[in-house]
């Protein structure tokens, strides 16, 4: 049998035979004792288990009965038939469960406090000396194993409930990896999980198995929150971290469409199989009746790909997933021109590993060596059918780039109808990186539009933590969006209609702006034609934003008036000796000084906005803090490389090269980040003794800015060395005292923040009153 639902191997018991069939328990029993060819059961300790795929080739040959059919079936309708359509409904409600509101995913309250448990104290003492990564790995494998291998699950608590002493631990671990990847083989994926498993040191075997019978009370919903922790904590490169999954079913709902049959879904990309599920799921949901499609997945990365595999499982889906080249395209032989859906997100701004001249067969034209966006929008459209349809996560920057090669393929696609629509996404949709990202729908079919649709949907999804989540209303606006367009050709979309601002460009127009498809360089003349019922609201809403901060601006100059008022006066004139208590003292003997590495050991061409890791330079260091950072990154190896250059809370960093500016203290927000090459890293010796915050405050005065730079300025090029900056003599007070500086100094900072975002404000309402103004939108009485 050829469908997913046909061919996933797993285990079922007479219960869920039942629920799959709606017929009594004894009529099961009934089957199995009367006909030799029923499927035999296969048993584990006490249990009786059936492989799903011959009960339901058995009950294709059984019709059910006329006066037992539901209100939904057709007269000659197979018991087999039924339990596939009952299948996919099991497994929508599985996955679309218990959403709990805006802005955040499914979540059940249950399992979000065994994965807390699984990730504290726990996490450390089963792992020992081994990876978070690996430990993580066990988890999933524990959870997959629980709920898609029931039989393989019994016999692992078996082996859990003999077992005693250090020993049995390791053959509790081996057991586990060898049963997760006999079903990996299953699929057609290189074992691994044994591997990963044997280098964990549990502490003892009692809390091995605790994690065990932690695992046991998880439900569905769990494998997905220990697989966000294992892409937080294993380090992913920007080619690694998975699709947010509202951004999934966003680009599903696009390309699936009610009136068109999709037979096979690819993922050239499969990442954690995020795509594949959406996709699956979006033709279920379009037509209950329809055969699931053929789902194919492919990657370079093994050890996602054995976690695709787990989570596409556990949803009811039966990929066939594939490792491949990081450059497909240079297959000589490759499944094209076969898929009616194609959704990916490939990694961003990647050259050709290969270092050779591109292979492959380029319809659009080659794609520069240096970059390979346009090798995989080529490759996506390739793999499409007559008509298929895809949607692909780019960066902006591929919309108009100024490359020579690019320029000259998006003019191809452009002249050939493949591009459909451009959509701006909201910013942070990533955890790994902040790079701004569009997805481009893309058709190969000969009755191609004259125009392409740009939709702006930068301002929809909310903050959930410290990410923007696009949830099902945020979805929805898109799509409305969408499908007015595709269904009465409108030039136009009003914002306040679908909640995200769209323009139909003519490709004449797109001539003339060279074939950019940024949506932000055809959406800025759009803005301009809002109606003047719409402006009001935008005033409105800016009044209300500025309001608001002169309240802060109010609350906090009266905290700052406070404090200047209870701040003790001293004697007018030079001061003289320093009161009892304060000390003078060498910086050198406050802090560790640790200059950034040299550059040779970080060249340029190793940073880039898609990898995980910050690197903080001297001019991201603004009025005392680190400011965000989007281009220098650089991968989890190269941070590895440099360990001892990592930043932690409280930490100092100055200017070490360069024009001389105060220095910055890195906050929780950017511990971990790294120490670039013409910075200075300050950490406290003896945080009893000094505040870091205080000391920060001390830095940032001008006689002290001006003594660095006097000694700076000895040299060729301003420079200052470790060893110099350690002779400044630092003015300490007890510690304090040195608080209640540090909380004068704060008090002050957020009174000039609250200001400067006050004036922002204004400036911002200036700018929507003069552009409407200046529009003829609005006239003045």
């Amino acid at each position: 049998m050829s469908t997913a639902d046909s061919t996933d191997e797993r285990l079922v018991t007479r219960s869920e035979i039942v629920e799959l069939t709606g017929v009594a328990r004894p009529t099961i029993t009934m089957w199995a004792k009367r006909h030799t060819d029923f499927p035999s059961p296969v048993r584990s300790g006490e249990a009786e288990y059936f492989w799903l795929p011959g009960v339901l080739e058995w009950l294709d040959s059984r019709a059910v009965p006329e006066a037992r059919l539901t209100r939904d079936e057709r007269s000659g309708v197979t018991y087999g038939s039924r339990a596939r359509q009952r299948l996919r409904v099991r497994r929508l409600l599985d996955v679309e469960a218990g959403v709990c509101g805006r802005g955040t995913e499914p979540e059940d309250a249950g399992n979000r406090q065994c994965v807390d448990e699984l990730m504290g104290e726990l996490a450390d003492r089963v792992r020992g000396s081994g990876s978070m990564v690996d430990y993580l790995s066990l988890l999933l494998s524990l959870n997959f194993l629980r709920l898609g291998e029931p039989g393989r699950w019994s016999a692992l608590r078996e082996v859990a409930a003999s077992g005693r002493g250090a020993e049995a631990a390791g053959t509790l671990l081996r057991h586990i990896g060898v049963s997760a990847d006999e079903v990996l083989r299953r699929r057609g994926l290189p074992p691994g999980m044994r591997d990963a498993f044997v280098k964990l040191e549990p502490g003892s075997y009692e809390v091995l198995l605790r994690v065990v019978h932690l695992v046991e009370g998880l439900g569905r919903d769990a494998f997905r929150l220990v697989l966000d922790e294992y892409e937080a904590q294993a380090g992913l490169r920007s080619s690694d971290f998975f699709t947010p999954r509202g951004l999934a079913r966003l680009m599903a709902r696009l390309v699936v469409r009610p009136d068109e049959v999709v037979g096979t879904v690819h993922d050239p990309y499969a990442r954690g199989g995020e795509m594949l599920a959406a996709a699956a799921r979006a033709v279920s949901s379009a037509d209950p009746h329809s055969p699931p499609p053929v789902v194919i997945g492919e990657s370079p990365s093994r050890d996602t790909l054995r976690l695709a595999s787990m989570n596409l499982t556990l949803q009811g889906i039966r990929p066939k997933l594939r490792a491949v080249t990081a450059s497909p395209w240079r297959r000589l032989e490759r499944a094209g021109g076969a898929a009616d859906v194609v959704l990916t997100n490939p990694p961003f701004n990647m050259s050709d590993s290969a270092g050779q001249e591109r292979g492959g067969t380029w319809q659009f034209g080659p794609p520069p060596g240096g970059n390979d966006n346009f090798a995989w929008l080529q490759h996506v459209v390739a793999l499409l059918s007559a008509d298929g349809r895809a949607a692909v996560v780019m960066p902006n920057k591929a919309g108009n780039s100024t490359n020579r090669a690019e320029r000259r393929i998006r003019r191809n696609m452009v002249e050939a109808g493949v591009v459909e629509a451009v959509i701006a996404l909201p910013p942070k949709l990533f955890s790994q990186t902040p790079i701004p990202v569009s997805v481009w729908l893309l058709r190969k079919s000969v009755s191609a539009r004259q125009e392409v649709l740009f939709l702006d949907a930068r301002n929809l999804g909310t903050e959930h933590r410290g990410r923007r989540v696009m949830d099902e209303r945020d979805q929805q606006s898109v799509v409305e969006a969408y499908e007015r367009w595709c269904a009465d050709d409108q030039q136009s979309l009003a914002p306040g209609d679908f909640g995200c601002l769209g323009v139909s460009v003519p490709r004449s127009a797109l001539r003339d702006k060279g074939y950019t498809l940024n949506p932000l360089d055809h959406l800025a003349g759009a803005q301009r034609e809002s109606s003047p019922a719409q402006v009001p609201d935008a005033l409105v809403e800016a009044r209300a934003d500025t309001v608001r901060l002169r309240m802060r601006v109010e609350e906090a100059d009266r905290a700052a008036d406070a404090i200047r008022a209870a701040a003790r006066s001293g004697e007018p004139g030079r001061r003289g000796p320093a009161p009892a208590g304060w000390t003078h003292v060498f910086l050198r003997d406050l802090c560790q000084i640790q200059a950034g590495f040299s550059y040779s050991r970080l060249p340029a061409e190793q940073r880039a906005s898609g990898e995980q890791n910050p690197v903080v330079f001297s001019r991201h260091l603004r009025n005392g803090r680190i400011g965000e950072i989007i281009d220098e990154r650089v991968s989890a190896e190269t941070a590895r490389r440099l360990e001892r250059f990592r930043l932690t809370v409280g930490d100092i960093v100055c200017i070490r090269t360069g024009a001389m500016r105060p220095p910055a203290i890195v906050t929780r927000r950017e511990e971990g980040w790294l120490l670039s090459t013409n910075l200075i890293r300050l950490r406290v010796l003896e945080p009893a003794r000094v505040d870091p915050e205080y000391l920060l405050g001390y830095l940032s005065l001008p006689h002290t800015v001006g003594w660095i730079t006097d000694r700076a300025a000895a040299t060729a090029a301003p420079s200052i060395n470790a060893a110099s900056l350690g002779q400044l003599l630092v003015a300490l007070p007890p510690l304090q005292e040195q608080l209640e500086v540090a909380a004068t100094l704060r008090s002050l900072d957020e009174q000039i923040a609250a200001h400067q975002q006050l004036v922002a404000s204004v400036s911002r309402t200036r700018a929507v009153l003069a552009e409407h103004l200046m529009s003829a939108v609005l006239a003045l009485e």
